[in-house]
């Protein structure tokens, strides 16, 4: 069983008075079982987004989307040897449209998707000490709102990917099981349907840096070419984690600080989100603090805990709460609650979150 947060900021623009921001935030949860090459699952996702459109000056010409949508998506992954592997996802779901169109006053609507990918991965034989790794993916998703007599209703949106990559990488091992990994990743993308429509180059690469219960990471992102006018892209973020013992115990901390637009670089060919047009981002950090303790008559560690986030955009997060990890049963259970804001917004936005999970 596993559990997952995602969060995503876009932006968008046409020109002085055209374009287009606001964000995601959904909530994975997932169970997946695995017997000899297979790995078969299903996951359930919650996800909240809200943008702000404007194609002209007027306020007329001003407005907001909102949407909530729950999805189900049956997932397998099959190792056809030791050096391909082939992946498989569906998805459909449920949910609600709410257009606020200033002066129009409000339109709600109901929304469906349905998506499907395909992927593959390849391991090919190490040159002159770098692992290298063939990947590949296809990918199609479409968004409807139900009939009805609002400009809301009986819309439609398509949008497909066909992307393949590379990637490299060097371990060089140092003493006490130290480690650098410098690394670089390349994919071509072709991108079509009712949103970015074009081919590009991805490329990103950077380096890591392991040591017993320290991890750092360094990471860039570039858009080097694409066919769409104005498709720019691009991104820093830098990854440092303090993880305590081998059972959670101890202190723990992790910061990280991020520049432009996500860097997933490649690794995106194994993302399950569609993708949008987007546009330079702001800065953002992350930080998480937390101390486990080891509670025998439970058989586990208990771990306080503090998350904090913040963008350059004014959005705000903040999480508290508690997890407790059953060593001898791979079992896992956290609570927590968490309070997000923007300037913006007239109200916060308030949450209490009980996530569950076991290990296979």
């Amino acid at each position: 069983m596993w559990g997952r947060g995602d969060f995503r900021a876009f932006e968008g623009r046409g020109g002085s008075s055209l374009g287009h921001d606001g964000e995601l935030n959904t909530l994975w949860l997932g169970i997946d079982a695995r017997a000899d090459a297979w790995v078969a699952g299903v996951a359930l996702s919650n996800g909240e987004g809200d943008a702000d459109y404007a194609f002209s000056p007027g306020s007329s010409g001003r407005g907001g989307l909102d949407t909530v949508l729950t999805a189900v998506y049956p997932y397998g992954r099959w190792t056809v040897n030791g050096d391909t592997e082939l992946r498989a996802l569906a998805g459909a779901g449920t949910g609600e449209a709410r257009h606020d169109a200033g002066a129009g006053g409000t339109e709600t609507g109901e929304l469906s998707m349905a998506m499907a990918s395909l992927g593959i991965r390849h391991l090919l034989p190490e040159v002159a000490g770098m692992a290298l790794a063939l990947r590949g993916d296809a990918s199609a998703v479409r968004l409807e709102t139900d009939a009805g007599p609002d400009t809301i209703d009986g819309l439609s949106a398509d949008a497909w990917r066909v992307r393949a990559g590379v990637e490299a990488s060097r371990r060089i091992a140092l003493d006490a099981g130290r480690a650098w990994e410098p690394f670089i990743e390349a994919a071509l993308r072709r991108d079509g349907g009712d949103g970015l429509e074009g081919s590009g180059i991805e490329l990103s690469g950077g380096v890591r840096y392991v040591a017993p219960g320290v991890q750092v990471e360094a990471r860039g992102r570039w858009l080097a070419v694409h066919g769409a006018d104005g498709a720019e892209e691009q991104g820093v973020s830098l990854t440092a984690r303090a993880d305590p013992g081998p059972v959670g115990r101890g202190l723990f901390l992790s910061l990280s600080p991020r520049w432009g637009t996500t860097t997933g670089g490649a690794r995106a060919l194994w993302n399950d989100a569609m993708p949008v047009p987007s546009a330079p981002g702001g800065g953002a950090v992350d930080a998480r603090v937390g101390y486990g303790l080891l509670v025998p008559e439970a058989g586990g560690v208990l771990t306080p805990f503090a998350e904090a986030g913040l963008s350059g955009d004014d959005r705000r997060r903040l999480r508290l709460g508690t997890r407790f990890d059953a060593l001898s049963m791979n079992l896992g259970l956290e609570l927590a609650g968490e309070r997000s804001e923007n300037d913006g917004d007239a109200e916060p936005k308030n949450a209490l979150r009980l996530h569950l999970w076991m290990r296979f």
